[in-house]
């Protein structure tokens, strides 16, 4: 007997859940790396180009 469709509706939004979960985290992981860089700088240029990869890493990230 296979799998009803709800089940299987379920196991595809678990799995994407799961996807979205895992990037969040690894997110996370960029954005507390670089917070920590930005900490031992003390050049504004510097901040701003920290900042500014970070947030384009987060981007292609998606």
């Amino acid at each position: 007997m296979g799998k009803s469709n709800y089940v299987k509706k379920l196991e595809k939004e678990n799995a994407l859940y799961k996807r979205m979960w895992e990037k969040d985290v690894e997110n996370l992981f960029i954005a507390t790396g670089s917070f920590l860089n930005i900490l031992s700088m003390s050049n504004v240029d510097e901040i701003k180009e920290e900042v500014f990869n970070t947030v384009n890493k987060i981007r292609n990230n998606f």
